[in-house]
């Protein structure tokens, strides 16, 4: 597909929780994709924090798209 000018997007989702989110990039990099996409469960501002964070942290070496998806906490 890349030899047609096609993009590699390779993605996680964990509908649990926010954990692991660099281990998890660190896999996907090693396809060597375009674009790296994490997405967790955030319940908390510091999960919401950790995927802001990992976006800061891997958007060097890599096109990242970080999303906390759940509930809006009130």
């Amino acid at each position: 597909m890349r030899s047609t000018g096609a993009a590699l997007l390779v993605s996680f989702h964990d509908f649990t929780r926010t954990k692991g989110l660099d281990q998890a990039a660190a896999r996907i990099e090693a396809f060597a994709p375009e674009f790296v996409k994490v997405v967790s469960t955030a319940r908390t501002l510091t999960d919401n924090l950790a995927v802001l964070r990992l976006i800061e942290d891997r958007s060097l070496s890599s096109r990242v798209v970080g999303i906390a998806m759940g509930e809006e906490a009130c």
